[in-house]
């Protein structure tokens, strides 16, 4: 794989693993608060360093963190009108968990790369 094409996945790689690490601890917080269910809290807790552990098997992290380019992301400045719109605690939950469910197939097709 090409330096810039692996720069590229690695990218890829990263955001999405932050994608997914976020949308779980969202999930986890609303098991931990809204539901007061430890029990479930604890194991979105485990799911959440399992993706970590999954992804440093793929890449190390000074990789994806020296692949990483904020400033230069096209897509950080998308949004649209549904991602500020949650009217309920549940709302928030779905939310979360199909921003992680995304993440994953992303990381599922972008870790064969690698």
């Amino acid at each position: 794989m090409k330096s810039e094409k692996n720069r590229s996945v690695l990218r890829a790689i990263d955001a999405n693993a932050n994608r997914c690490r976020e949308g779980l601890r969202v999930a986890e917080d609303y098991a931990r608060f809204i539901l007061d269910d430890g029990g479930l809290a604890g194991r979105l807790k485990e799911m959440r360093h399992q993706v970590t552990e999954t992804v440093r098997a793929l890449a190390d992290e000074p990789s994806l963190a020296g692949a990483r380019d904020t400033e230069g992301d096209v897509g950080t400045t998308i949004s649209v009108p549904q991602e500020v719109q949650r009217v309920s605690e549940e709302d928030v939950l779905k939310s979360a968990l199909k921003r992680a469910e995304e993440a994953l197939r992303v990381l599922e097709e972008f870790g064969k790369m690698v």
